[in-house]
């Protein structure tokens, strides 16, 4: 059944965080569905990371109440940190610069925020549109509610426009780590299920834009990117003292045979033998006994007087080493 929402101008201020860098032919859309929500207790921060193209224009032709901030080229985690120090609401919102808000989602999120004091972050679910904004597909993977450190580890569910968090919640998480080009927001997320009950709607209040320009080379640095930040989280950030180290090793293996696949296809064959070795190290797999035998056939087939040696399967572990941890 599909819930409904009624209009709002009471209710806490959401003060809504919209990092854009050159963005101009969907900016426009993204913050319209922003100010045509319900709920209307809001304000709208973009901030504008260096963009060089007519993005302060349109900003500020729109004639609605947008804060518009300027900032030199940081990255995305520095323009939502930006946006987390001019914020002056309980709740804080994102927005991406080409997604777009269903008009009842952020009704339904301060509904149930009011309604369960002990969640501090509430999502939903989401479709995905395409450059005509037609719906191409939806969400795939199971949303979770609670303590969601465990979910979130093995699999990111969570897109950054879908969700809302208490002020108390961020003031206890601190801000997007900059380090971090890429997964700044999967890692924000894991350290706030440290801190907080997670809450999801199952409805799609969400339309995330794809781009058919992704480039594998990009595909394969994200996926070497998020196994490393896994690795920091689960060992300097926490996560090992509630995540079950099991969990974590397959969790760990599964992101290192994700990254090898990835540098793989990109033709970055030694850096792919590493991650299936990596893989292996935290959890045995066939999957990750094979694409590594597979791919050190397939060079030595290429190469055969270059004295590459193929090593043979290796005897599978026992249950209680399979069980070591991450």
């Amino acid at each position: 059944m599909r819930s409904k929402a009624s209009s709002s101008a009471d209710g806490p201020l959401v003060s809504v965080i919209l990092p854009t860098y050159n963005r101009y032919d969907f900016l426009g859309q993204s913050i319209g569905s922003v100010l045509g929500q319900s709920y209307r207790n809001i304000e709208l921060i973009v901030v504008d990371d260096g963009s060089t193209d007519a993005t302060e224009d349109l900003v500020r032709s729109l004639r609605v109440p947008v804060r518009y901030v300027c900032q030199e080229n940081r990255g995305v985690a520095a323009a939502r940190n930006r946006g987390l120090a001019e914020a002056q609401g309980e709740l804080i919102a994102f927005q991406d610069s080409d997604d777009l808000w269903h008009p009842a989602k952020l009704d339904l999120e301060v509904r149930l925020l009011h309604s369960r004091p002990a969640v501090g972050v509430v999502y939903t679910s989401h479709r995905i549109i395409d450059l005509e904004n037609n719906v191409i597909g939806g969400r795939w993977k199971q949303l979770h509610s609670g303590r969601i450190t465990e979910a979130l580890f093995r699999s990111m569910f969570i897109i950054m426009p879908s969700t809302v968090v208490r002020r108390s919640v961020v003031d206890r998480v601190g801000q997007f780590n900059t380090a971090l080009r890429i997964n700044s927001d999967y890692e924000y997320w894991l350290r706030a299920s440290l801190v907080t009950e997670f809450a999801a709607i199952e409805e799609s209040l969400v339309d995330e834009r794809q781009s058919p320009n992704r480039l594998t080379g990009a595909k394969a640095e994200a996926a070497d990117l998020q196994y490393r930040m896994l690795l920091r989280f689960y060992r300097e950030h926490g996560g090992h003292h509630v995540i079950r180290p099991a969990v974590a090793a397959q969790a760990l293996a599964a992101a290192a045979w994700r990254a090898g696949r990835a540098l793989r296809k990109e033709g970055l064959l030694d850096a792919a033998d590493d991650m299936f070795t990596t893989s292996l190290k935290h959890h045995y797999s066939l999957r990750a006994m094979w694409a590594r035998l597979r791919l050190r056939w397939s060079r030595f087939s290429l190469h055969p007087t270059a004295g590459t040696s193929v090593e043979p399967p290796a005897a599978q572990p026992s249950a209680p080493a399979r069980r070591k941890a991450a």
